[in-house]
């Protein structure tokens, strides 16, 4: 359990940082684009449902089925992720599920962003001109006696994954991450340290399938890549980066020598060298 997975492609898809005023999030990534639409519950935002979906990708993968059993206990999945069991943290992953159940993701890609980039052999997933669906199609719930208030508290036990997202996770291609990494960045709500690591492994994927020693990206690019609806002027995106990056250079010391900002300031530069927090 200490390992997880990610399919590629998925790491280019980000929940928002910060809960939007309205439950729509459009986003045009290099070769397709996605947009989010949330239910009754609004947009999952922040830390836990960048957890939760890296769970139920190495949880899917585990069980080998779409029908992903969480643990006896409400304890034992919190646990599990790397979290307390306080009732507060219970509830904020409670109703992350049930936003996350309600969202629904629609990935497009035109004629002209597919002759452009080619996902299927970057990421091992073939993606329709047109695509619609959610990421978890069923919810069942245990019923827990909670000793202070005297009534009952409902909490997700099984969770049924819908099947093209779950097609999605079976794509030949997963990135290997150790899982306790990302329960530490999750704590910290540190929602673009998440996001870099995540991201990290495809960037240089890329790097390796192209042969470069390095990759230079501009802040403007990370920024309309990372946090697009961010009102805060780029200079405000580039301290959060650094940030950023010194909360993951703490976690994974050796990542210091990989990514570093160019002599300018102007760019990130990202060195074509292994990744050791991969399994």
């Amino acid at each position: 359990m200490d390992v997880s997975f990610m399919n590629p492609f998925f790491a280019q898809i980000y929940f928002p940082h910060r809960r939007p005023e309205t439950p729509f999030y459009h986003v045009h990534r290099q070769g397709f684009s996605y947009e989010l639409r949330g239910g009754e519950h609004g947009l999952p935002a922040g830390s836990y449902p960048r957890l939760i979906l890296l769970d139920l990708f190495r949880r899917s993968v585990l069980q080998q089925s779409r029908f992903i059993q969480l643990g006896t206990t409400v304890k034992d999945y919190l646990n599990s992720l790397g979290l307390d069991d306080k009732p507060q943290t219970s509830e904020a992953v409670h109703s992350t599920l049930l936003q996350m159940m309600k969202t629904t993701i629609t990935i497009s890609q035109t004629a002209k962003q597919r002759k452009m980039f080619d996902i299927n052999r970057a990421t091992g997933v073939l993606v329709e001109k047109y695509e619609n669906f959610v990421f978890i199609e069923n919810m069942d719930i245990w019923i827990e006696e909670d000793d202070e208030e005297k009534k009952p508290r409902y909490r997700t036990r099984t969770i049924a994954l819908s099947p093209k997202f779950y097609s999605y996770i079976l794509a030949q291609s997963k990135m290997p991450f150790d899982f306790r990494y990302f329960s530490q960045l999750a704590k910290t709500k540190n929602t673009l340290a998440f996001d870099l690591l995540l991201w990290l492994p495809y960037r240089v994927t890329l790097l390796n399938q192209t042969r470069k020693p390095r990759l230079d990206i501009t802040i403007q690019q990370l920024h309309d890549q990372f946090d697009p609806y961010s009102p805060a002027p780029l200079k405000k995106f580039k301290e959060r980066l650094r940030k950023s990056l010194l909360l993951i250079f703490a976690i994974i010391p050796d990542l210091s020598k990989l990514i570093s900002f160019s002599d300018d300031g102007k760019s990130l530069q990202i060195e074509n060298k292994p990744l050791n927090y991969l399994k």
